[in-house]
C-alpha cells in the first residue's frame, strides 16, 4: 500500500514539475519581447551571421544615417497600431496611448565581427508631444545625457532620443557598437535639421531641487485618475524627503478648473481630507491621503500641484514657486 501511494506521489510530483518547467519556458519567452534591448542580446546569442543577409544599404529608408561597416541583416520591418504588440508584446499599450502611428525597424550587422550588431527602431508618435511621452516614460535608470539633440541619452549599449514627432531606440548586441550607436544617432538628427519642438511646460518647473532628468509627460491614468491625462511630473528634492510637482494644460481655464474639482472629489474620495491652507493661490486645496498631502490648483488653463509629499510646509513653498512660474 505504501509502495502504491509513493509511485503516485512520484507521478503527481513530477507532473508538477515538468507543468512549471513549461510555464517558465512561456514565461521568459513572453518577457525577452518587452524592450527591444532583449530581442538584440538574445539574438546575438544565437550566433546570427551576415549570411542572412539579402538586402543591400541601398533598399534600406534608413541608408542615410548607416555608417561605413554597418550592412542590413535583412529587409526592413513595418508596424501599425493593429501590428504592433507582434513587435514589442507587453509595451504596446504604452505606446498606443501615447499616439502611435508607425514602426519602421531595420537590423544591421558589423563588417569587423559578425558578432555584433544592432536595430534600429523609429517610431512615428504624431507630434513632439507624443514622442518625448514615450521618451520620458521608460527612460532606463543607468541613462547618461548625450548632446546630441534636447531629448537625448544613452547607456551601455543603446541610444534613445525624441526629436520632433519621431522616438528612436539604437540597440546594439554589445557595448563595443556603442561608437556606430552613436554615429548613426548624430546622422540620423543632422537629416531632419528644421525639427520644432513645443514642449512649453518642461521649462516651467522651478529650478532650485528639481531633477532634470526626471520629467516625464504621462499620457493617460494619471496618479491612478482615469479623467486626468496629458501631465508634465517632475521629482524634487527637500532635505531627505523627495516628492512631485505636476503640470497639465488643459483646453481651456474652465476645463482646468472643472477637472481640478474632480480629481480633488477623486482623491476625497479615496480617503483624503480637506486641510486649511494659507496659501496665497486661488482656489487652491490641499488634501492629506495616508499620510501624504497633495496640493491642487489651477492657473489659466493649467491644473498644477504637488502630488504625495511627506512635509506640508515644503509642498506649499514648492506649489507657490510653480504657480509664479506658470504663463
Amino acid at each position: 500500500m505504501k509502495t502504491q501511494v509513493s509511485r503516485t506521489e512520484s507521478a503527481v510530483g513530477f507532473l508538477i514539475l515538468l507543468a512549471l518547467v513549461g510555464i517558465s519556458v512561456w514565461v521568459y519567452e513572453r518577457q525577452s519581447r518587452f524592450d527591444p534591448s532583449v530581442l538584440v542580446v538574445i539574438g546575438a546569442r544565437q550566433g546570427v551571421t551576415g549570411s542572412e543577409s539579402s538586402v543591400s544599404i541601398a533598399e534600406s529608408p534608413f541608408r542615410d544615417f548607416i555608417p561605413a561597416g554597418l550592412e542590413p541583416m535583412g529587409p526592413p520591418e513595418r508596424f501599425d497600431a493593429e501590428t504592433l504588440s507582434e513587435k514589442i508584446d507587453g509595451k504596446a499599450e504604452l505606446y498606443l496611448s501615447s499616439g502611435f502611428l508607425s514602426l519602421v525597424c531595420q537590423r544591421f550587422i558589423s563588417a569587423r565581427d559578425n558578432r555584433l550588431w544592432l536595430e534600429l527602431f523609429v517610431y512615428d508618435m504624431g507630434d513632439a508631444r507624443n514622442g518625448f511621452s514615450v521618451f520620458s516614460s521608460q527612460r532606463r535608470s543607468d541613462a547618461e545625457e548625450v548632446d546630441l539633440t534636447r531629448f537625448a541619452y544613452r547607456t551601455g549599449n543603446a541610444l534613445f532620443m525624441a526629436h520632433g514627432r519621431e522616438y528612436v531606440e539604437i540597440v546594439g548586441s554589445d557595448a563595443a557598437l556603442a561608437d556606430e550607436i552613436l554615429s548613426i544617432g548624430k546622422l540620423f538628427i543632422d537629416s531632419r535639421p528644421s525639427v520644432q519642438e513645443e514642449l512649453g511646460e518642461v521649462s516651467v518647473f522651478p529650478a532650485e531641487g528639481l531633477d532634470p532628468a526626471s520629467i516625464t509627460l504621462l499620457s493617460a491614468n494619471v496618479f491612478g485618475y482615469d479623467a486626468l491625462d496629458n501631465t508634465y511630473t517632475a521629482v524634487y528634492e527637500h532635505g531627505k524627503w523627495k516628492f512631485m510637482a505636476f503640470v497639465s494644460l488643459r483646453s481651456s481655464p474652465d476645463a482646468a478648473r472643472s477637472l481640478a474639482s474632480a480629481f480633488v472629489q477623486f482623491l476625497l474620495d479615496n480617503g483624503g481630507t480637506l486641510v486649511e491652507s494659507s496659501l496665497g493661490i486661488p482656489g487652491v486645496r490641499v488634501i492629506h491621503l495616508f499620510d501624504l498631502h497633495e496640493v491642487v490648483f489651477t492657473k489659466g488653463a493649467r491644473l498644477a500641484g504637488v502630488h504625495e509629499a511627506d512635509d506640508l510646509e515644503a509642498a506649499e513653498a514648492l506649489a507657490l514657486k510653480l504657480y509664479e512660474a506658470l504663463p
